[in-house]
């Protein structure tokens, strides 16, 4: 056991000053699964910083959904025999012996990166970073995304020449909402659309706000999203079975629905996952035939004080197509705006594999 759950102090942080000498060592197979499994949990209690995009619920169910001849890696820095931070990946066996690496959970996950009591301490980001460059010698392609631009782990693949970086807009809303600094125009939309909320309700429709409690309501939620997903985005197959899988592992601890009804018809729904007092959006479906009202922003706006009323301070909205739309659509609400790291160990268009592991990230962000 790299870790004993008893009388472990849980620091936030740890400095270069505290960690000493560094080893890095590379688990594969079995040996990271049973890690993923049994020890992950401990990292991620010690880590108040880190996102639930790295519970350890959450990536083990979607290493459960790892296709043929894939296999979970995790990179693991130790001080003084035990760890202090940990990355997980995803190595995928190609063509000629080739290998292609990602973080596991991509592209699902909007916020990643090193987990462990020293996560941010640009020593460990470094160590991580020279186990990547070993990884990328032994004749495999590696793509990191999502981390976020401030954090150690992304300087420090800024501070590289072997690696090509892409900034990917990230959004974050403060929990109240506040419309006093938007535009004029922006308030008037949002009185426009509450009033027609209102005036449905005042002409004896019946509108529902509904956010899961339990695991089973959370599972039953997702299958509404997922129909208003199917027919929202029928140009493209949506695994809702996997996603399922991995809602029952993680359970009502990690994850909810949150879902908008009119006349007891699903209108709008949306899967969040949070970690104390911050949220994070992960997907969102609407009905495109429901033209009485704007559903999704009706359904946002009824999540953001339901989540405020319940003490949450933060809701992130995530990554970002830099569009019109969807720059437009997070700034209603006064985003604060930040950048998480796409990294690949050469440029896109020399390498098939990185190419495609790119492009299911970009049609999974503009699918949302």
């Amino acid at each position: 056991m790299y870790l004993e759950r008893q009388n472990q102090e849980r620091p936030s942080a740890r400095t270069a000053d505290d960690l000493g000498e560094l080893e890095t060592v590379i688990l594969r197979d079995d040996e990271a699964t049973n890690f993923l499994r049994d020890q992950w949990s401990i990292l991620y209690s010690l880590d108040v910083n880190a996102a639930p995009y790295l519970f350890h619920t959450w990536l083990k169910g979607w290493s459960h959904q790892l296709p043929l001849h894939s296999h979970p890696l995790i990179v693991l820095v130790m001080s003084g025999g035990s760890p202090v931070g940990a990355l997980a990946l995803v190595q995928e066996q190609l063509h000629a012996g080739e290998g292609a690496i990602r973080l596991l959970s991509t592209p699902y996950s909007e916020s990643v990166g090193i987990v462990g009591p020293a996560s941010d301490c640009m020593e460990v980001a470094r160590a991580v970073s020279e186990a990547l460059g070993e990884l990328r010698r032994e004749d495999n392609r590696v793509l990191v995304s999502d981390i976020p631009a401030a954090s150690a782990l992304a300087r420090e693949l800024a501070s590289d020449e072997n690696w090509s970086l892409h900034l990917v807009p990230y959004a974050t809303v403060d929990l109240p909402l506040s419309f006093d600094s938007l535009s004029r125009e922006t308030r008037r939309t949002h009185r426009r659309r509450l009033r027609k909320a209102e005036q449905l309700r005042e002409s004896g429709h019946r509108l529902e706000f509904k956010r899961s409690r339990t695991t089973s309501q959370l599972l039953e939620a997702f299958e509404i999203l997922a129909e208003l997903d199917a027919r929202q985005h029928s140009e493209r197959p949506f695994s809702a079975g996997s996603w399922k899988s991995v809602l029952a592992e993680c359970g009502s601890d990690l994850a909810f629905v949150a879902t908008l009804e009119l006349d007891d018809v699903p209108v709008a729904a949306e899967l969040c996952l949070y970690r104390e007092k911050r949220c994070y959006s992960v997907l969102a479906a609407r009905d495109t035939d429901c033209h009485q009202f704007a559903a999704g922003h009706v359904l946002l706006r009824h999540l953001a004080d339901d989540l405020a009323d319940a003490g949450f301070l933060e809701l992130d909205l995530g990554r970002t197509l830099p569009t019109g739309n969807q720059i437009g659509y997070k700034s209603q609400y006064g985003a604060r705006w930040g950048h998480t790291i796409v990294a690949v160990t050469q440029p896109l268009e020399a390498s098939a594999s990185l190419r495609c592991a790119q492009n299911t990230v970009s049609e999974f962000l503009g699918a949302q």
